[in-house]
Parts: structure tokens; sequence; C-alpha cells
């Protein structure tokens, strides 16, 4: 057992130990808490399920469908698997519907009574994304508009919080309302990561008729020093881009299709 060295004034002493017993408590504390998530409230999904249904459609600020659910754990992590998934437009279309989803929860946001994911894999979604005006596009139902600062706690600012998001084998239908055309893309895979102040988003897709064949886009995204993840308009970018066959000429038009 760790001695005081002699010497020390009395009240040092007393702070020392009540500051260690403080940290003993906190850690007891902890661990109960983390004992009753597991045994007592995870196991029993229909418990607590609405409230993360709720907590979920509240933060992407659209309404959320969510099929039969299977709790478990991830190492130490909550996860839950859910066979089908669907966020909703406010007219009642879906704008993103998925087979099957599988998330581990961060356990950090927990304690905060959050609801962040360390992992979420979404496998055969299909989603719509829409550029609504020149600076201004939907995607999934969350809008993101270059000239008006996402909202604290919107369905913008929650998605660039998670840890990582992958969408698997997914069906991705591009409106442009602006030029009034679209797009379809199949069997594309496409994960976002965020860690600290540095962003990522990749997309490959394995064939894209009359465009090429296994495109791969990267963009890299880098925050600067006391930014709020709500001001992701000031961020720095990279665009990485490869393709094993593509048109330059059709690739350039299409991405000015897609400029935002």
């Amino acid at each position: 057992m760790a001695t005081v060295p002699r010497g020390w004034p009395a009240a040092r002493v007393r702070a020392l130990r009540w500051v260690a017993g403080g940290l003993l408590l906190a850690y007891f504390t902890a661990g109960l808490a983390y004992l009753g998530l597991r045994y007592l409230v995870w196991p029993h999904p229909e418990r607590w399920l609405p409230h993360v249904e709720h907590a979920i459609s509240g933060a992407l600020g659209s309404p959320v469908q969510i099929g039969p659910v299977r709790a478990g754990f991830d190492g130490l992590r909550p996860s839950l698997e859910i066979d089908g998934f669907a966020i909703l437009e406010d007219d009642g279309r879906v704008a993103l519907s998925a087979k099957r989803l599988h998330a581990a929860l961060s356990l950090t946001s927990l304690a905060m009574g959050q609801i962040r994911f360390a992992h979420l894999e979404i496998d055969s979604p299909v989603m719509t994304i829409e550029r609504l005006a020149h600076r201004r596009i939907r995607v999934a139902g969350i809008e993101f508009d270059r000239d008006v600062p996402s909202a604290a706690g919107s369905g913008a600012e929650w998605l660039l919080m998670q840890r990582r998001i992958v969408l698997r084998d997914a069906q991705l239908d591009w409106v442009d309302r602006v030029e009034g055309r679209s797009m379809r893309v199949v069997r594309a895979d496409l994960a976002l990561g965020n860690v600290g102040r540095r962003h990522r988003a990749s997309l490959q897709i394995a064939d894209l008729p009359g465009v090429g064949r296994e495109l791969e886009i990267a963009i890299e995204l880098h925050r600067p020093v006391f930014a709020r993840v709500r001001d992701w308009r000031n961020w720095h970018a990279e665009l990485h881009m490869g393709a094993a066959q593509f048109d330059i000429a059709v690739l350039s038009g299409l991405a000015d299709s897609l400029s935002f």
C-alpha cells in the first residue's frame, strides 16, 4: 500500500486521501453501471428500443423504422443486429432502406446519455441522394447546405460525429433537381470514418456504365483546431480518385453535375 511522505501538511494528506477515495468510488460506480447494462438492461431490447429509435430519429431529424432486433456485445461494447431499417422523408418517402444493420455503440457516448456508434455496418442499402440547389444536397434525408451553417444537434452534425459507417453492396439513386438528371449506381461500397479532427469518405464502384470500371474516390477532410463539427464548411478537403478504366470527358461532366 502506498504511503504518504513524511513532512506533508495534514491538509494536503487529507486532500490526497479524498481524491484517492473519489477515484476509487468512481471506478466501482462505473463498474457496477456497466454490469447493470450488460446483464440487466441490454439483454431486454423490448424495454429500451423505443428510446433508441426516438433518439436516432431526433438526431437525424427524420422518422426511422427499425425491424426485429437482437442485442449482443462486440467485446465490451453493446451491439445491435437489426433485420430491416429505414429512414423516411417528411412526406413518407423512403430515403434509405437496408436489409440488415449491425451497430456497436460507443460506451463513452452512452455514459453521456447520447447515441453514437463506434462502428456501423449497413448491408445492401438503397439510398437516395438529391441535389436540391447548386449548393444544397440531401443524403438519405439529411440536408447539407453550403450557405447555411449546420445547426447544433442536426442530422449532418450527428452523422459527422460517428466513428465509422460502412455501406456494403449499396444502390445509390442520384437525383439532380437542378438539371433534371438522374442516375442509379449499383454494387457500391461507401465508408465514412472520423478520428479526431480528420474525416474520410470513400466510394468504390465496380462498374458504372458509360463512365468507367473499378472506380475509387476518396475525400480527406481536416477540421481546423477549435472548429466545431457543425462548421464543416470551413474544413480543408483533398480529393483522390483512381480507376481501371474511365472516360475522362464523361467523368468531367458527371463531376460538374455532382458539384456541391
